[in-house]
């Protein structure tokens, strides 16, 4: 346990004891200076040498992709600008004090608008220790306070160089710098995984759900065959509209209600289980668990034409949403994915109507002509497409769970 000192962590690798020094940055990195600030558009090229903006930095990293090249003779002439391997990168204007460390992929890579830290001395600075530092709610303070400027933040390389910075010992720094670094590779692989997970359920619903000019799905389960039954969606569903509800009616108890917006930030194709509340009004619209859902009006045609299911019984249904009851007996959460995954789809944005506010009312979708199979085999898709979010959600907790600890290790290993 670390004692309680200013200049001692709350948490420390075995072996390491006493207060951290504290220097300023200029005496760590000797040689601070600007990235190229002016035009380099005319001298971008499609094959040349990387040219890095604070655009490419993010969360304490270099991102893969999104690079621009500029060409080597543009490159020899910005010599102050080129970038070593360990250099520490540091965004001046927009999103200041985001940091990344060159790695050896951009090696001899150039830069624009970015302050270029390169150590005093490689044996004494760490520099993913300092990149990990102004991760930290200790390092963006320090940042924050040589920030300047309201519309676009900015900071100063000669504010930089004077920063009052930590210095440990560089053997403290590697293993703090290590264990961050393996942290973010835990992240990574993680992100790869959940990433992979949305991939592969966006592959099947188009291949389990016929697209344009198909009568049946390119995937079926084992057993299922014959082509899909069209028929009207007015023959299927009966349609009504939601009661209107504010923000403001939001209550932290009461009865869970879905409004509109929540369909395009809180919910899947699956609605069973709902977070917010509401004092009831007069004459409300309730759920019976079998409805389907669509927004009436959204900022998008694309992003209205989605339906969700609702599967929990007795949720308020808020203004702004076309509701859907069975009229024959069919698997809602099927007909959601189908209603938004299928051919049908672009049927529906075509009926979406308006510019500023896009609008789709239930008279625009009665004719709809909706393609369906059995029931069983609806029950399946609708299974398989359950359990395929639950490992989505699965492999989105994970993510979070690793994505805290970094956090909270940053607040707890820096001063």
């Amino acid at each position: 346990m670390a004692k309680n000192k200013m200049n001692i962590p709350q948490i420390r690798f075995k072996g390491f004891e006493g207060e951290w020094g504290k220097k300023p940055f200029s005496k760590i990195y000797s040689y601070v200076r600007n990235g190229f600030v002016g035009t380099a558009t005319p001298h971008y090229v499609e094959q040349g040498v990387p040219y890095i903006q604070g655009r490419n930095i993010k969360c304490g990293k270099l991102l893969d992709n999104g690079y621009v090249n500029i060409s080597e003779e543009f490159h020899k002439s910005k010599p102050n600008s080129k970038v070593l391997v360990n250099d520490l990168l540091i965004v001046q204007s927009g999103h200041v004090g985001d940091t990344a460390v060159v790695c050896s992929k951009f090696e001899g890579a150039n830069c624009h608008a970015i302050l270029v830290a390169t150590p005093a001395n490689q044996l004494e600075c760490n520099s993913y220790f300092y990149n990990s530092y102004f991760l930290s709610d200790s390092g963006k303070a320090k940042i924050q306070i040589i920030t300047t400027g309201n519309t676009v933040k900015h900071i100063l390389s000669s504010d930089l160089k004077t920063l009052i910075v930590p210095k440990p010992t560089y053997h403290e720094q590697t293993q703090i710098g290590d264990f961050f670094q393996k942290i973010d590779q835990v992240i990574e692989l993680q992100q790869k995984a959940l990433d992979t997970a949305r991939a592969y359920k966006q592959s099947m619903l188009q291949k389990m759900f016929p697209q344009k000019g198909e009568k049946v799905p390119r995937v079926r389960f084992a057993g299922f065959s014959g082509d899909w039954n069209e028929l009207k969606l007015a023959k299927l569903v009966s349609f009504s509209k939601g009661k209107g509800y504010s923000k403001s009616s939001l209550v932290n108890e009461g009865n869970p209600i879905i409004l509109y917006g929540s369909l395009y930030t809180d919910y899947r194709s699956n609605i069973d289980n709902v977070t917010t509340f509401a004092i009831p009004l007069e004459n409300s619209i309730y759920s019976e668990g079998n409805e389907i859902i669509l927004p009436s009006s959204g900022e998008s045609d694309v992003d209205i034409a989605r339906a969700s299911a609702v599967t929990q019984k007795g949720v308020l249904l808020g203004g702004d949403l076309n509701v859907l009851k069975p009229k024959k007996d069919f698997n809602n959460i099927f007909m959601a994915l189908n209603l938004t995954y299928s051919s049908v789809n672009s049927s529906l944005v075509k009926r979406a109507q308006g510019q500023v506010v896009v609008h789709l009312y239930n008279s625009d979708i009665q004719n709809l002509k909706v393609s369906l199979p059995m029931l069983e085999e609806q029950t399946k898709i609708s299974d398989f497409f359950q359990k395929l979010d639950q490992q989505i959600e699965q492999q989105a907790q994970k993510l979070a769970t690793y994505q805290q600890l970094k956090k909270a290790m940053l607040q707890r290993m820096f001063v």
